[in-house]
Formats: C-alpha cells, sequence, structure tokens
C-alpha cells in the first residue's frame, strides 16, 4: 500500500522481489516458494507512481517439504518369522522425528483399517490372529509421511507336546506308567499348532527327572534315556514357542527296570536219559513277566523247534513248567529249550540236553539163588548178597566170580567204604563188617531185620533197621549217631547217600520214597500204591546218581524208575519176565561211577548190568563213552545265559565231547590277556563249568567281549573250539 503523507498519496504502481538474490521479479500474486528444504531468503520492495521507491526488505524462511519419520518399536515376546509374532503381553510404541524441519506434531496408527487413533501411549494387540498394523506421522506443517505398515501375528496358544517311549516298552493301563529298559530312548515331541491361523513354532523343550533341575533344550525335539537304580522315575515336560506361551507341565510315569527275565530248567538235568511223560521243573519269572514257553528239538544244535508248551502268561518259580511226553519220539539226543521274556520282549533261553531212550542190557550174571542186595566198588567189582545161599560173592567188571565169603546168615544188602571194606546187613539182628580180603572185623547188632546199607565217606554207616520203623547212623565203632523215626517211616527198606550225606529210603508198605536231609530232617517223600509213572509196588532199593537223580527197583511192578531230585518221573525201564531186560521182582540197585546201572533181579536169580545208550559220535549221555576208534572233537563250546551279568548271577560253560579228555578252558581280552582259566577231566557227552565273571586274581572282569577257547586233548589228539561271551553288568 502508499501511505498517506500530509494528506497526499500517489498510490502503489507495482512491488518487486527476488529470491536467494535471484532475478527480481514483480509481484502478481501468492506464490509457493520451492526448492531445497532449509534457509531461504525474499527480499521485496513496491514503488508508486511517483517512482518512489522504498527501501528493500528482506525476509528469512525455513522451507520444509519432507514429512517427519515415525518408527514402531515392538517390544518382547516376538519373533520374527513370515511374520512379526507376539504376544498379548507384548507392547508396541511410536516415536517419530521430522529432523531439521518444523517439527513433529502428532503420529497416528490404525489396526486392519480401523479409525485413525492418535498415538498417545504404548499399546498392545489383544485379539489372536493376523492383524495389519499401519502408522504415520505429521509435522507441523501438515507434511504427512508415508502409510507405513506391519504385518503383525498375534499368537496367544502354546504349543502341545508329547512323550514318545522306544522301544522296548510296555504300556501300563491308559499311559498310567510305561516300563522302560536303560537302552529304551525316550523322545519329547512338541508341535505348535494353527490358532486363529497363527503359529510361532517351538522354541523350547524343558524336561526335568523327579523333580530335579529343569533342563531346557532349544528345539521342538528331544532324546534321552534313563539311567540309574531301578524303580519309578515321574518326568515333568512342557513346551515353549516363540513368544513366550508356555503349556501347563505334563508328567509321565516311568518304571526302569534293567533286569532280563530269568530262564533256568532245573529238571531235567543235562545228560539225563528220559522217557515216557516227564516232567520240566524250573523257573520263568520276572517282575515284569510276559510269557514262556518250552519246546524242543533233536541234537544239540536243533535248526528246527517243537512246541512242548506254548506262550503261557503265568510266570514260574520252581516248578513245573509243563509236562512233556515223549512217547512215541525217537530214541536220541534231544534239546530242550525255555524261553522267557518280559513286558519288554527282552528274551533268555535255557537249554538242557537230554536223550529219549532206555538203558541198554550189557549182560547177565546167573546163578545165584534169590539175591537181592548189590554193590559195586571203585574198580567197578561188582559184589551180590546171594541171600539163599547165605554168602557174598564178588564179581570183576566182566562177571568172572573172584570170591565169595560164607555168612551162615541170610545177607539183604552190601556197602562197601573208601577202604574197601564190606559191610552187608542181614535177617535177625545183625550188620556185619569184613575186611576187603573177607576177613570178619565186626558185628554191629541190636536191629530188627535190617535191609539197606550204606556208608559215607566218613566211613559211618547208614541202616534201615526195617522192623523197628527207624533209620540208623553209626560212627564205624557202631555208636548211634543218628536216629530218624516218624509216623510214615514204616518198614524202611532200601538205603542211598547223596554227595550232600542225604539220606534215601524205600517206605515198602506206604509205596513211597523218603528223603531225609544228613540231620535227619524230611526233605521230599513221593509215590503212591499203583502201576502209573511214580506210583509204587513195594520199592525195595535206591541209588542216586551225581546228577541227583533217584533210582528206585519197583519191586512188584518189575521194574526201575527214575525220578529227578524232586520226585518227578524222568524214566522206568523193565517188565515182567526173564529175557534180557525184563526182571521178576528186583531187590537190589547200585550205579557205577560210570552211570552203568547194576540190578539184583532176586526171582530170576541174576544180576543184570545195563549201561547208559550211546547215540552216535559225540551224542553220549551220561558219565562216560567207551566207543573204541571214536575221534576226538568237540561238538560244542557255549555258555548260557549270553550275555550275563555276573552281579546278577553266573554263566554256566557246557562242552560236548565225543570222548573223554583233558580239557583246558581260557577266556581271554580281544587283545589276547589271559583273564581266567580252568583245567579239567571231562568226560565224553556233556560237562559244564560255572563261571562267575571274575578273573583268576578274584576280581569282577570288565564289560565287554571275551574271546572263550576250549581245548580238548585224549593220548595224541588234540581239538580246539572258540566262541564269544559276553558281560554286561
Amino acid at each position: 500500500e502508499d501511505p498517506l503523507v500530509n494528506g497526499v498519496a500517489c498510490g502503489v504502481k507495482t512491488s518487486l522481489y527476488n529470491i536467494d538474490s535471484g532475478d527480481w521479479e514483480k509481484y502478481f500474486e501468492p506464490f509457493y516458494l520451492s526448492g531445497y528444504d532449509g534457509e531461504h531468503f525474499i527480499e521485496y520492495f513496491s514503488m508508486d507512481y511517483l517512482r518512489n521507491e522504498e527501501k528493500i526488505k528482506k525476509i528469512k524462511l525455513l522451507l520444509d517439504n519432507t514429512p517427519p519419520k515415525v518408527y514402531v518399536h515392538i517390544d518382547e515376546p516376538q519373533y520374527v518369522g513370515n511374520h512379526t509374532y507376539v504376544s498379548d503381553e507384548t507392547i508396541f510404541s511410536m516415536k517419530g522425528n521430522d529432523g531439521h524441519g518444523s517439527g513433529l506434531a502428532l503420529m497416528e496408527y490404525r489396526i486392519d483399517m480401523s479409525s485413525w487413533m492418535e498415538y498417545q501411549m504404548p499399546f498392545d494387540i489383544s485379539e489372536e490372529g493376523l492383524h495389519n498394523l499401519e502408522y504415520r506421522g505429521w509435522d507441523n506443517v501438515k507434511n504427512v509421511s508415508p502409510q507405513w505398515s506391519h504385518s503383525v501375528a498375534v499368537d496367544l496358544t502354546p504349543p502341545v507336546s508329547k512323550i514318545i517311549p522306544g522301544d522296548p516298552h510296555y504300556v501300563f493301563g491308559d499311559y498310567d506308567s510305561i516300563l522302560v529298559a536303560p537302552e529304551t530312548p525316550i523322545t519329547i515331541d512338541a508341535h505348535d499348532s494353527l490358532s486363529s491361523n497363527v503359529r510361532s513354532g517351538v522354541e523350547m523343550l524343558y524336561y526335568r527327572i523327579n523333580q530335579g533341575a529343569w533342563a531346557m533344550v532349544y528345539d521342538s525335539t528331544v532324546v534321552f534315556s534313563l539311567f540309574g537304580e531301578e524303580g519309578r522315575y515321574i518326568v515333568d515336560y512342557r513346551a515353549e514357542d516363540h513368544v513366550e506361551n508356555i503349556e501347563q507341565t505334563n508328567s509321565q510315569i516311568f518304571i526302569l527296570n534293567a533286569i532280563p527275565p530269568v530262564a533256568r530248567i532245573i529238571s531235567p538235568e543235562d545228560s539225563t536219559l528220559v522217557n515216557g511223560i516227564i516232567s520240566i521243573i524250573g523257573t520263568a519269572w520276572h517282575k515284569y513277566f510276559g510269557w514262556y514257553k518250552v519246546e524242543y528239538g533233536k541234537g544239540f544244535e536243533p535248526n528246527q523247534w517243537i512246541v512242548i508248551k506254548p506262550e503261557t502268561t503265568t510266570p514260574v518259580t520252581e516248578d513245573l513248567l509243563t509236562e512233556w511226553n515223549t512217547q512215541g519220539i525217537p530214541d536220541g539226543v534231544y534239546t530242550i529249550r525255555l524261553v522267557v521274556s518280559d513286558l519288554l520282549n527282552r528274551i533268555s533261553e535255557d537249554r538242557v540236553v537230554v536223550a529219549i531212550g532206555k538203558p541198554e542190557f550189557v549182560f547177565e550174571i546167573p546163578g545165584f539163588s534169590k539175591p537181592e542186595g548189590v554193590e559195586v566198588d571203585e574198580f567197578t567189582n561188582i559184589y551180590v548178597a546171594n541171600t539163599l545161599e547165605r554168602e557174598l560173592k564178588k564179581h570183576d567188571s566182566f562177571g568172572n566170580l573172584l570170591d565169595s565169603i560164607e555168612v551162615g546168615q541170610k545177607p539183604n544188602d552190601v556197602a562197601i567204604d573208601v577202604a574197601g571194606n564190606i559191610y552187608m546187613t542181614v535177617y535177625g539182628d545183625t550188620v556185619y563188617k569184613y575186611g576187603a580180603e573177607g576177613n570178619l572185623l565186626h558185628k554191629f547188632i541190636g536191629f530188627k531185620d535190617p535191609k539197606g546199607i550204606t556208608v559215607d565217606p566218613s566211613q559211618n554207616i547208614y541202616v534201615t533197621d526195617t522192623k523197628n520203623n527207624r533209620i540208623v547212623k553209626l560212627n564205624p565203632k557202631g555208636q548211634i549217631l543218628l536216629e530218624i523215626t516218624d509216623a510214615e517211616l514204616h518198614h524202611p527198606e532200601g538205603m542211598a547217600l547223596d554227595d550232600s550225606r542225604n539220606i534215601y529210603t524205600c517206605n515198602r508198605t506206604k509205596s513211597s520214597v523218603r528223603v531225609y536231609s544228613a540231620e535227619g530232617d524230611l526233605l521230599l517223600a513221593f509215590g503212591e500204591y499203583g502201576t502209573g509213572p511214580g506210583q509204587f509196588d513195594s520199592p525195595m532199593a535206591v541209588d542216586v546218581d551225581r546228577n541227583g537223580s533217584i533210582y528206585v527197583c519197583d519191586r512188584n511192578n518189575n521194574r526201575i524208575q527214575v525220578f529227578d531230585g524232586w520226585g518227578n518221573p524222568l524214566m522206568q525201564f523193565g517188565t515182567e519176565g526173564s529175557a534180557p531186560g525184563e526182571f521178576n521182582c528186583p531187590e537190589g540197585i547200585c550205579l557205577d561211577e560210570h552211570g552203568n546201572i547194576y540190578v539184583a533181579d532176586r526171582n530170576n536169580d541174576r544180576i543184570q548190568k545195563f549201561s547208559i545208550p550211546f547215540f552216535g559220535v559225540g551224542a553220549t549221555i551220561g558219565m562216560t563213552s567207551f566207543a573204541d576208534g571214536v575221534k576226538l572233537e568237540i561238538f560244542e563250546a557255549v555258555n548260557v545265559p549270553n550275555p550275563f551279568n555276573p552281579l546278577r548271577g553266573n554263566t554256566r560253560i557246557r562242552v560236548v565231547l565225543s570222548k573223554d579228555a583233558d580239557i583246558a578252558i581260557l577266556i581271554y581280552t580281544l587283545t589276547g590277556k589271559l583273564v581266567h582259566k580252568e583245567e579239567f577231566f571231562a568226560v565224553a557227552g556233556i560237562n559244564e563249568i560255572v563261571w562267575d565273571g571274575r578273573n583268576d586274581l578274584g576280581e569282577l572282569v570288565n564289560n565287554g567281549v571275551y574271546n572263550l577257547v576250549v581245548k580238548a586233548k585224549s593220548g595224541s589228539e588234540q581239538a580246539r573250539r572258540f566262541n564269544k561271551i559276553a558281560v554286561v553288568k
């Protein structure tokens, strides 16, 4: 405008300006200041129509064409994947600046295209699912920033984990508890399922055992095993996702068991001759028992097994496993196998080798007059109580007469001590003792029809005082050391001792056999009147082999019955008649150290000798094979159980030979260091020793695999066999 001065003003003709000292331009209308952000200077003046010019004026302006910058900060928990994953506890905050501009005026945000909201304080997003967060800022000159956006996934659902036992394992109930072994892998596996189309994924697993410290694993899977004492373990576990959603703690009960099942055949023992229906006695047991089965196969190493008893889920401890009917099975060597499984399907087995058949007739010694007793000395000389002739006869091992002793009374039974002295019971009240040359040494009186007699290695004398219904033990001088009487002991006849000096007798009128301890306590009684297996009609004599098998003269049934140490029938042989192998009221029996059987066949006036059958090279069952021309071979060198834990029990090393031989069993480490050695004389057939897992210094050997070397020598022949023994403690 042109100010009025002294009442005079001609008016503004024009106004001029320049920007940043540029060219002067006439001002016609408002204009925009453009260019770079920052300081700019505008000079301007006006003139009137008389060309009066005002003084040039200058103004400084700050140009701000740049919008502010705005940032969103996302606190923890968050996880960046294909989206930014957060929880409802994640805090969003905004910051911004306008640099050197006019200054930040306000910030705005909106979620999922909702109305814009001015940012005033940090916020969260509480609804689970995928969300689009948009935000912007304004400066003081109304410059607005671009609309930035963030894809946000709100995850409010924790992952889910489960525990998966590997093999072996067994689940009780509805996963109430799980039985496992130390080698069982236990897997905890977690997954994060979609919820509202969102999952941030598993970040870590936690687990602990029996309230111990938590173990953290940055993975969705962890595998571990339980070690330590057997028993109950509680495993707690849970999973966490990437935005700290943690599932509730889960718990699973485990039962740790490291002991394999027990498989043990007690009867029949290895190297037993059997026939008929036999009882297989043993143990099939485990704390967590599964099943057992019993099978048999032909030979020492069967390639085919035939079921005797199918899988059975009832455990057995030192009792009847099953009965085996061998009738109709060809004579020969067979292996019986007991297989036991626990609930973890861990298998243990035990085997015994037996033979099906009957003792073979060898020869007879005829010419006696109602012989009632027979005994054999260490040289296999045969002593016979020739009853009606009132004499004792001595024959060599081939049956040739060597000597006779006139007794003057009817002898009942005969026994030989370690010095070769001869003991006889006679009808009446007397027991006679003769020297090895037949000279009378002593008379022991005070009996009433003594029948059975035997002598222990200390020369103590055991007599069945039949009509006094008692058993008497005398010292060598005739003093009574032990007297056995009980209400069921009635007319005892026959007398035998085992290696533990347990006492065996026949309870004739009660049709039974009774076994007493060395102290006189009743251990076993079995039998009843009848003609079937295990039944008797006037049992008269008894003997015991080194395996504990009991041989009984079943007089009026004209047979010999053989039983295991529990009184279960193993075999029988004989029938009424006079042919070889037939009997007419047998009353005496004994066995020699080779397992040969001698029977006083009373009413056939003879002694019969039987041997254990020979079923081919290397398949002798019994004590000794006298087969000539047999090549020395080791048919088997194995240990059972294998592997074995010496902390739990021993292993039995079984060696099967074709003939008698000197044996060396050597156990080496894999590097060749000898840890154990045993040497002994072994017989043809099956031989066993027990190894307790200790070296020759008495120390337990370490876990591992060991070389088993078996060497055999017979004369100039030698044989060797190798195998492996595994020790696992």
